[in-house]
């Protein structure tokens, strides 16, 4: 139910008056506040599809001076009038409208000036509302009484003066171009304001109304010339922004009749003369609501009420509403469509040979040109009236974002194809590659040398098989168009648009890209394959130097090592490798460096190895250089053994390479020895926990990887791992110690063993002998188990046996495993901590 009026006493007139509410609809509420639900309420008054065909009419006028009677006899609207048995007082309160019952007229009543109930504030509502009156309406009608003519307050002298002087507010800006624009258009007839005084209670015979026609236009001239105005405007007069009408009516009370007789004249001339064509503030009725609500709230924040920015404002608004509902059905009609069609070709063939093309076909386009026109026409229907420029923009916006959402539907049909392509791509990679790229063999699957193969992959088959890829795509990938007109009465929209084949041909380049990295990438790790054995050679050579007294420049000779090997190698290995990784520098993870560097610092003579073939060599080093480190981690976990190794060198020979004779040698020799080639083994334990050839040796520091520099950081054994390592080699060290000792104590002479001891010797051999000694519980178990089989099988009691043997074998399990669990959890607890 939509408010008549503001106040608590009127309720019960509200309730009696419900069928009347219906055609009312508040604007603004008596505290100044815009109705939130204007829009949804102006819905129900019929004028949504007037377009620029409906007008607006206000009524200014003091309180309780029957504005709201006049606009019902006048318009046939319902608003609430003042009773007079009632008393007198305040009746609308705010800002109504309503709509004339036989014409597109929108009536607007607004709150009486003078308000008791308004007190000190009246004057700024009444500037406020005269403010939206002069801004949304056609024609202002001024209310007055004929008795009341040449009185300041009763007469409206003061609210015409405000009225005047709220006009050239509209007027007013800083841009002195623009108000002489807006003062031309102002001057055209068609665009002025019409403004009516309507005399009550006139009677010829008293005054005519040409007499008083002329003393109210005067009294206009007067406020005007007393108007403080813009410089521009300072020549300007009242008939440049309204046109003036003075009508009088004979008193409703007291001549019913004639008053009735003049209303219907006066509504006659209202729709033949009076009223003009089209709402000259040339905002179609859909966007009324906005354009009021925009006024408004510019009003109520005190800011410049810009009329034309208001119009654009609005218009940007309504286009915008409306390119959205043209382009949701767009979506819609889209989604009605099988769309497969769209595709020149049967839509149920696996496969495309490469002389299918895609493209629209005549169906489609017709469906699609039929979409684009129907969309248009929705368009233009309701957002022609509004600004030029802003319905083209929006038109345009429109037309883009159709074709985006038929460039997806093309997108999606290529799609399609360019998951063919890369089946069919990674089908001939398969073929091409080894299935099992840890092998470490030589030879291909279908036994060619696979360096050969190395050598023209990124050429020879790589690029072409890119090429030949990317080729056949866009063979069957041709752009399509669309080229044609619309029709919209005087002008024609032409639609030229081209679907472009870009971003598939885009994500399928990407996409050969990645397959190309991820196939390098297997055969890179085949190459790494079989260079392990030459890398294993080289860290051979290496590990002979842990035997050198001096180990001060043990990495240093293990860079040259590393040096000589890769001169060795690279004209079988490097070349190999310069064909797997290929020229592409910067496209495959493996490419390292990228062509720009080399490029960039080939201009400093201080770089003695810029050029292609250093560039090549400087890859491959940082390849054998990766692949060394990897073999020493391997062997990480023997370091202990190359300890002992060393010490075993430096305790069990002299300087001379002779075996040192522990049985002659003097037990504080043995002591001396044991400390000597203890320290110098120990030595070598910090230095080989570490990885440190010179990488910068190998390669340029511009062309360092990164990743490997961060490796070459990183020692090979730590923590705990090194803690037990070296704790192993003591024990090792601490063992060969005491075996000397107890050579050098029994004279190097054997123990005579018995005839048994080398009877079993004989028949088991010395580690089945030395695992008896070593383990005799079990030893003795499974000899007992032998035995007892034997026993059961003799007798053939072999099934009685297996379940005695099941039963006892449980028992044993019950009381050892808790004995176990006892043991061991303590010891499991502090390596987990």
């Amino acid at each position: 139910m939509v408010r008549l009026v503001g106040g608590a006493q009127d309720r019960e007139k509200i309730r009696s008056m419900s069928e009347v509410s219906r055609s009312l609809v508040e604007v603004v509420d008596f505290d100044g506040v815009f109705h939130s639900d204007f829009k949804t309420m102006f819905d129900g008054l019929g004028l949504l599809d007037c377009g620029l065909e409906y007008n607006v009419v206000t009524v200014l006028g003091c309180q309780s001076s029957g504005k709201s009677t006049l606009l019902n006899a006048l318009f046939g609207t319902k608003f609430p009038e003042m009773d007079s048995m009632c008393g007198r007082g305040q009746t609308t309160r705010g800002v109504w409208c309503s709509r004339d019952i036989e014409s597109s007229t929108l009536v607007i009543d607004v709150e009486g000036t003078d308000s008791k109930e308004r007190g000190e504030d009246r004057l700024t509502f009444e500037h406020r509302a005269s403010l939206f009156s002069l801004a949304v309406a056609d024609a202002v009608i001024v209310n007055m009484w004929y008795h009341d003519i040449g009185r300041y307050t009763a007469s409206n002298y003061g609210l015409l003066k405000t009225v005047l002087a709220v006009m050239l507010e509209l007027f007013h800006t800083n841009d002195s171009s623009k108000m002489d624009s807006r003062m031309d258009s102002r001057m055209d007839n068609h665009t002025r304001t019409h403004m009516i005084f309507i005399i009550r209670d006139h009677s010829s015979s008293l005054t005519p109304i040409h007499k008083l026609e002329r003393l109210l236009l005067q009294d206009v001239v007067d406020i005007w010339d007393g108007i403080k105005k813009p410089l521009p405007l300072q020549n300007s007069t009242a008939d440049d922004f309204f046109k003036f009408s003075v009508i009088g009516l004979p008193s409703k009370v007291d001549d019913k009749n004639n008053f009735d007789i003049e209303v219907k004249n006066l509504k006659l001339n209202w729709l033949n003369k009076l009223r003009p064509k089209h709402y000259t503030r040339t905002i179609p009725a859909d966007g009324f609501p906005m354009y009021c609500e925009s006024i408004w709230n510019t009003i109520m924040n005190s800011d410049q009420l810009d009329i034309p920015s208001q119009k654009e404002m609005v218009a940007i608004y309504r286009c915008d509403e409306i390119k959205i509902r043209a382009f949701m059905k767009m979506k819609d009609g889209l989604a009605q469509h099988d769309y497969d069609v769209i595709f020149d070709h049967d839509k149920n063939k696996d496969n495309l040979t490469v002389g299918d093309n895609l493209t629209i076909n005549d169906n489609t386009n017709t469906i699609i040109q039929n979409l684009l026109s129907f969309v248009i026409h929705d368009y233009h229907k309701d957002a022609w009236r509004y600004d030029t420029n802003v319905y083209n923009k929006k038109l345009n916006e429109l037309l883009d974002d159709c074709y985006y959402e038929l460039q997806k539907i093309y997108d999606t049909s290529l799609n399609m194809e360019r998951q063919k392509c890369l089946k069919e791509a990674a089908k001939y990679l398969e073929k091409l590659g080894r299935k099992d790229p840890y092998k470490s063999s030589r030879l291909l699957d279908d036994g060619s040398d696979i360096f050969e193969f190395w050598r023209q992959l990124d050429i020879k088959y790589l690029s072409n098989w890119m090429d030949m890829t990317l080729d056949d795509f866009a063979k069957k990938c041709k752009s399509s168009s669309i080229n044609f007109s619309v029709s919209l009465g005087e002008n024609d929209v032409k639609l030229n648009h081209e679907f472009t084949s870009d971003l598939q041909m885009s994500l399928l380049k990407e996409n050969l890209i990645e397959m190309r990295t991820k196939f390098k990438e297997s055969e890179l790790q085949s190459f790494k394959n079989i260079l392990e054995e030459p890398v294993q050679g080289i860290r051979e050579q290496i590990e002979m130097l842990q035997l050198e007294p001096d180990l001060n420049n043990y990495w240093n000779e293990a860079t040259k090592i590393l040096l000589d090997n890769s001169t060795r190698l690279y004209p079988q290995y490097g070349v190999a490798l310069q064909g797997i990784v290929g020229s592409n520098h910067g496209t495959d993870k493996c490419e390292e460096p990228s062509r720009e560097i080399v490029e960039s610092t080939m201009t400093r003579a201080s770089t003695p190895f810029m050029t292609t073939e250093s560039d090549e060599r400087m890859r491959f080093n940082m390849v054998l250089y990766e692949c060394l480190r990897e073999s020493f981690a391997r062997r990480s976990d023997r370091i202990c053994d190359q300890v002992y190794k060393r010490f075993k060198r430096f305790f069990e020979t002299d300087e001379d390479g002779v075996p040192n004779y522990w049985a002659t040698t003097k037990p504080d020799d043995i002591k001396r020895l044991y400390r000597e080639a203890k320290s110098k083994a120990l030595a070598l334990f910090p230095i080989i926990c570490e990885y440190k050839v010179d990488l910068h040796a190998l390669v340029h520091d511009e062309f360092v990887d990164p990743r490997l520099l961060e490796l070459s950081q990183q020692p090979l054994l730590f923590g705990i791992k090194q803690s037990e390592s070296l704790s192993t080699s003591e024990k090792f060290m601490l063992k060969a110690c005491q075996e000397a000792q107890f050579i050098q104590a029994t004279g190097g002479q054997m123990t005579k063993q018995s005839w048994w001891m080398w009877l079993l010797c004989i028949l088991l051999g010395w580690n089945e002998i030395m695992f008896v000694i070593r383990q005799p519980i079990i030893f003795m178990l499974g000899l007992t188990a032998a035995l007892v089989m034997g026993a059961a099988w003799y007798t053939g009691n072999l099934f009685t046996l297996i379940t005695g043997g099941r039963l006892l074998t449980s028992h044993v399990l019950s009381v050892i495993l808790p004995i176990i669990q006892k043991e061991l959890a303590p010891k499991l607890h502090t390596q987990t901590r």
